[in-house]
């Protein structure tokens, strides 16, 4: 091949791979995971990561904050506003350490990050469910669910791919770059750009959601009339334990590190709206592993999941739930 052939393969080879080149540069540039560059705001983000979040939140403020106190789980930890919680534990700044789609071994990793992490673990509030307890692994659902690798096993590089793939995935990247030509923002009082998160406590308050309920709570509650009594049924059987010989290892492990810092813990089963409740082995593991006193269980057919008032929809349950129940577990010292 002469030299003027291999030059023109060359140019056709650049000329086919600019519109590439020039996305990916885009990618690097705008960062629209907010994963590439350090953050001390992630409320316009694009490619929202609750874990990487609150991992880097806890990273930037710990050095001042020196926080002791700390609320752990998934969505449903949401309405549990440490704001809310610190009367409580005498703690004028706990951490909201949540993520979403959050699996037992999401918990037990942070568990141990805290341990070498946090100044104490003087406070820990754990809000889990059946679905929680039963995933010891990384939650499906693509990159918007991974877990942060230095709070986890995970890998770094593994981490950081999932995102590329998905600013590619579905043309993501088109809308995405519509908005930042046109400089839109993010309004978290509307959806769908309604993540909002607290910069220091890491509370994720659902601004929009609340905003609608108190505007119109009836007429709210009236369009989503379908969605509340098409819910899933408890079933005529009991939920199947979701607790086995993975699980149990972890939630010792977790015990073993609050014995170690003199933890004062709680754990909560959260209230789902499909009353089923949590079977009975593994609210026995649960009490036998962290203590008879210190596992508080609302799931099941009971005051709060008797009325679709105490939900946004089927998944997620409001503040006021959560400041009952908190009221409810901290009204007696646990020894």
């Amino acid at each position: 091949m002469h030299s003027s052939q291999i030059g023109s393969f060359f140019a056709k080879c650049a000329l086919l791979s600019s519109p590439f080149v020039f996305l990916v540069a885009t990618y690097l540039y705008y960062d629209p995971a907010q994963v590439l560059r350090h953050y001390t705001d992630f409320n316009q983000g694009e490619m929202v990561n609750r874990d990487f979040i609150s991992t880097q939140t806890f990273l930037n403020n710990n050095p001042t904050q020196h926080y002791q106190s700390f609320i752990l789980g998934n969505s449903r930890s949401g309405p549990y506003y440490t704001t809310d919680w610190a009367p409580y534990i005498h703690d004028k700044q706990p951490f909201h350490f949540d993520a979403a789609a959050e699996s037992l071994y999401g918990v037990y990793s942070k568990v141990k990050f805290l341990d070498t992490h946090a100044d104490k673990l003087k406070n820990v509030l754990i809000i889990c469910d059946r679905g929680l307890l039963k995933n010891t692994s990384n939650p499906a659902g693509g990159p918007l669910f991974m877990k942060d690798s230095r709070a986890s096993d995970n890998s770094w590089l593994e981490f950081q791919l999932g995102f590329i793939k998905a600013y590619f995935s579905d043309f993501f990247y088109v809308n995405f770059l519509k908005r930042k030509l046109s400089g839109e923002k993010k309004d978290p009082n509307k959806l769908p750009d309604s993540y909002y998160y607290v910069p220091v406590s890491n509370d994720m308050p659902l601004k929009a959601l609340d905003a609608q309920i108190a505007q119109d709570s009836v007429g709210y509650y009236k369009s989503r009339a379908d969605l509340f009594k098409n819910a899933p049924k408890p079933a005529a059987i009991e939920a199947q334990p979701v607790i086995k010989e993975e699980q149990l290892k972890m939630l010792q492990e977790m015990a073993r590190i609050f014995k170690k810092h003199n933890t004062d813990y709680r754990i909560v089963i959260s209230p789902l709206y499909d009353k089923l409740p949590l079977n009975p082995q593994d609210e026995r593991a649960l009490r036998a592993v962290f203590g008879e006193n210190r596992v508080y269980n609302y799931s099941g057919s009971n005051k709060f999941t008797n009325s679709c008032y105490n939900y946004y929809e089927t998944s997620h349950y409001r503040p006021h739930v959560a400041r009952q129940i908190m009221k409810e577990i901290y009204s007696n010292p646990v020894e």
